[in-house]
C-alpha cells in the first residue's frame, strides 16, 4: 500500500512538473511574441521618420584636451640627497586574481542579451529565429586581430543596397534586414564580445571587420550595415550625408578629442563622425542627417576598459633597463602585440580612462613581479623614488606629434612596446606600477602642457605638494629626470592646475 502511494504521488509530481513546464512555456512563447511585436512597431515608427525630412546640421572642428604645448625635452634634475622615512613599503599582493576587487556589475558593458549556444558558435541554428523562414544558414569568415571568426547567418540576412543612396535607400535597407533573423548574428557577435573582454570601442571594431565582409567594395554600405547592428545592439549611433557619402556618428560617454561631431535639435550630445581609417580627418561645412532617435532607449559608447582584453597571443619581450644609487637593474617584460594592436585605432580620450584601464596579466607578471622583489623592505619613499628613476630614464622622450604625428595617449602596454613616450604616458605607467605595488594613494595632476602624479605618503616631507580632499599628495614627475618625490619641474612649481584625475587602486 505503501508503495502504492508513493508511486502515485510520483507520478502526481511528474504530471504537475510537466504541467508547469508547458505553462512556461506558453509564458515564453507569449512574451517572445509580444517583444517581437513591439519591436516591429518600433522598427515600423522609426522606417516612416527615416523616409522624412533630413535636415542639416553644422559640424563642430573637434576640441583639443590640451592648448599648451608640451615640453621639448625633460630636464634633468640634480642629484641631491634623499627623504629618508623609516616606514617600510607594504606590498600589494600581485598574485591576486586581477579580476578580485572589482565590481562584477561594472566589468563589461554588454550591449544586448547574450543567448551562448550550447557547445560553440557553430551551432548557431540552434538558437531561436525572430521569423522562421526557408532559409540556407551559411558560415562567414572574417578576422579580428589575428584571429578567425566564423558566425552562422541566414543567407538572405543581408539585402542588395541600391545605388545611389538615399534616404529611401536607407529606409528599404532597415525594412529589409529588421524583418531577417539579425538576433542570431547579435548573439553570436556578442559572445564574441564577453569571450575576448572587449569593452564598447573594441565590440565596434569587431562590426567593422564583419561589415568589410558583407559589402567588401563600399565604406557607405559598411557604415549602414555598422549602423543597423549598433543601434540594434542598444548604442547611440547615428547615419548621416556629407555630399554623396555616408558618415556614421556616435554618442560617447567621454570626450573625444580631434574627432569633429555635431549637435542635433533633439539632444545637446555631441555626435562624433567615425571615419575608420582616419579617426581624426577634419571634417568641415555641413551633415544632413534625421533630427530624431530610434525609439527604443539607447546608451553611450562607454570607452572604459575595467576588463583586460584577452585577445589571440602573440607575445614579445622589451629589455628595459634603470640606474638606481649607483646599482643598475634590467626588466624584460612581456607584451601582447594583438592588446597593441587594439589599441592604435582608439580615439583620444580623457585621461582617466587610461589611468584607470586594466592593464594586461602579462605585464603583471613580468613587470610588476620583477619590480616587487627590489622593492621589497624599502622604505616608502625608496621604493617611489626607484620606480620614479625607472619611468624616467628606461624610455626616450619624444612627443607625440614626433612618434605618431597626431596627439595619442598611450595605455602601459603601448608605452613598453613604443620606444618613446611622453609626460601623460609616463605618469600613465607609474600611478599602474605604484597603485599595483603600493597601497599608497595617487593621483593624476594635469597642468597646462603638462601631466604628473602626486602621491599621499604616511608621513609629511619637504617639497612640492598639492592638496586634494583635505589631504597633502607630494608632487612625483616620471618625466623630470632624476626628479624625487616632491620635486617639481621649476615651470611648474607655480602653475595652476586643470585637473586632478582620481586613481582607483588595488590591482589594475
Amino acid at each position: 500500500m505503501i508503495n502504492f502511494l508513493n508511486i502515485l504521488l510520483i507520478i502526481l509530481f511528474i504530471n504537475n512538473v510537466l504541467l508547469a513546464q508547458k505553462d512556461y512555456e506558453k509564458w515564453l512563447t507569449k512574451d517572445r511574441t509580444q517583444f517581437e511585436k513591439y519591436m516591429e512597431e518600433q522598427d515600423k515608427k522609426f522606417i516612416e521618420f527615416l523616409n522624412k525630412e533630413w535636415k542639416p546640421f553644422l559640424l563642430n572642428d573637434g576640441n583639443v584636451l590640451d592648448e599648451k604645448p608640451k615640453i621639448k625635452a625633460p630636464p634633468i634634475k640634480k642629484k641631491q640627497q634623499l627623504q629618508k622615512s623609516k616606514k617600510t613599503i607594504k606590498l600589494e599582493n600581485i598574485n591576486k586574481d586581477s579580476d578580485e576587487k572589482d565590481n562584477p556589475n561594472d566589468l563589461l558593458s554588454i550591449p544586448v542579451k547574450v543567448n551562448l549556444p550550447k557547445n560553440s558558435i557553430e551551432e548557431a541554428s540552434d538558437l531561436p529565429r525572430i521569423k522562421p523562414a526557408q532559409t540556407t544558414l551559411i558560415t562567414r569568415e572574417f578576422n579580428y586581430l589575428s584571429e578567425l571568426i566564423r558566425i552562422k547567418e541566414n543567407n538572405d540576412l543581408w539585402p542588395e543596397i541600391k545605388h545611389p543612396i538615399d534616404k529611401q535607400v536607407i529606409a528599404e535597407f532597415w525594412q529589409s534586414i529588421s524583418s531577417k533573423d539579425y538576433k542570431t548574428v547579435l548573439d553570436l557577435l556578442n559572445a564574441e564580445k564577453v569571450q575576448k573582454h572587449l569593452n564598447d570601442w573594441g565590440y565596434i571594431q569587431l562590426l567593422r571587420e564583419l561589415a568589410k565582409t558583407v559589402y567588401p567594395t563600399s565604406p557607405d554600405k559598411q557604415y549602414l550595415a555598422i549602423w543597423f547592428l549598433t543601434v540594434k545592439s542598444g548604442y547611440k549611433t547615428q547615419i548621416g550625408f556629407k555630399g554623396d557619402n555616408l558618415r556614421l556618428f556616435l554618442v560617447s560617454d567621454k570626450d573625444l578629442y580631434g574627432i569633429s561631431y555635431i549637435r542635433t535639435t533633439s539632444s545637446n550630445e555631441k555626435k562624433y563622425i567615425i571615419n575608420f581609417d582616419d579617426l581624426y580627418k577634419h571634417e568641415a561645412g555641413g551633415i544632413s542627417t534625421y533630427s530624431d532617435e530610434y525609439p527604443e532607449k539607447l546608451h553611450s559608447v562607454d570607452l572604459r576598459i575595467t576588463v583586460e582584453p584577452k585577445l589571440t597571443e602573440n607575445r614579445v619581450t622589451q629589455n628595459l633597463i634603470f640606474n638606481y644609487e649607483g646599482k643598475t637593474y634590467t626588466f624584460s617584460p612581456k607584451i601582447n602585440k594583438n592588446v597593441v594592436e587594439y589599441y592604435k585605432t582608439y580615439p583620444h580620450t580623457n585621461y582617466d580612462v587610461y589611468f584607470n584601464a586594466k592593464v594586461d596579466i602579462d605585464l603583471r607578471e613580468t613587470l610588476l613581479k620583477p619590480f616587487s622583489e627590489i622593492i621589497k623592505g624599502k622604505s616608502e619613499h625608496e621604493a617611489v623614488n626607484m620606480m620614479l628613476r625607472f619611468v624616467q630614464t628606461a624610455f626616450p622622450y619624444k612627443l607625440d606629434k614626433d612618434n605618431f604625428g597626431r596627439e595619442k595617449v598611450l595605455f602601459p602596454e603601448e608605452t613598453i612596446n613604443y620606444r618613446y613616450s611622453d609626460c601623460e604616458d609616463r605618469s600613465i605607467l607609474f600611478a599602474y606600477m605604484v597603485s599595483n605595488l603600493t597601497e599608497l594613494d595617487i593621483v593624476g595632476v594635469d597642468y597646462p602642457g603638462h601631466v604628473c602624479t602626486a602621491i599621499a605618503f604616511s608621513n609629511e616631507l619637504d617639497g612640492k605638494f598639492i592638496k586634494h580632499n583635505g589631504m597633502k599628495y607630494y608632487i612625483c614627475d616620471p618625466t623630470y629626470i632624476n626628479a624625487n618625490i616632491g620635486e617639481s619641474m621649476p615651470e611648474f612649481v607655480e602653475a595652476p592646475i586643470e585637473n586632478v584625475i582620481v586613481i582607483r587602486g588595488g590591482i589594475r
